[in-house]
């Protein structure tokens, strides 16, 4: 069974299980006179009894990453329950593309695969990208702000977003000075649990905030957690 999968009774019992086993396994390398040899020792070795130990080893190191992980993500060890898109649906391929996916696959194992011409030209979201290209490309300044703007105006492009002027920035952080409960929402900040408690960033929305912590939980094998926060809104609006 796996070990994402199991019940919380499931794990401890296994945990519990794992944790005799290894005990036993401990007292016969003693027996064999193999008491002082380090598990780094061991996993170098291929002997039956290394082996019992090693495969004893790599399964309470998973129950036990899979304990932290709950606890990071609910505060208990039951089961992590991810909801599923009910829109989501699986995606079906017509012979054709099957075959094409065939043949680049082929062709990346045999070196074979030739890479694209990139765009000389690509299309740009915002204005201020157009500008960018154009000013790489060669073209002035002045006449690349003015092709950019006229792109705009034709509506091949996007305008700017908008973002917060300093005025406003200014009138948010007196209003806050003044009264400190004035424009304060609810954050959630993730946390690192190892080696020492430090903050990895905060987010706007729980699940948010849980994802993050999961990743980084998976990736790393640390235990993160959330925790709700107090901030200004002037933090999200950079």
């Amino acid at each position: 069974m796996q070990v994402t999968k199991m019940s919380a009774a499931q794990l401890t019992k296994a945990m519990e299980k794992a944790s005799v086993e290894s005990s036993k396994l401990t007292h016969m390398l003693i027996d064999a006179g193999r008491g002082d040899e380090r598990m780094s020792d061991i996993l170098k070795k291929n002997d039956p009894l290394s082996l019992k130990v090693q495969k004893i080893s790599s399964l309470e190191q998973d129950l036990y990453a899979e304990k932290n992980r709950r606890i990071a993500y609910h505060g208990n060890i039951k089961p992590i329950k991810y909801r599923e898109n009910p829109t989501m649906t699986k995606r079906s391929f017509s012979p054709a593309q099957l075959a094409a996916q065939k043949l680049f696959a082929e062709r990346a194992r045999s070196g074979t695969l030739k890479k694209g011409k990139r765009k000389a030209n690509p299309k740009k979201k915002t204005v201020s990208e157009k500008i960018s290209q154009l000013v790489h490309e060669g073209y002035p300044q002045k006449q690349a702000v003015a092709v950019a703007l006229s792109e705009q105006r034709a509506g091949k492009i996007k305008r700017n977003p908008e973002r917060p002027t300093a005025q406003a920035f200014k009138r948010s952080a007196m209003t806050a000075k003044r009264n400190p409960k004035s424009g304060m929402v609810t954050a959630y900040q993730v946390i690192c649990m190892h080696p020492k408690k430090h903050v990895v960033g905060i987010f706007k929305t729980m699940a948010e905030a849980k994802q993050i912590a999961t990743a980084m939980a998976n990736a790393k094998g640390v235990a993160y957690g959330v925790k709700t926060v107090k901030v200004h809104k002037a933090h999200f609006s950079v």
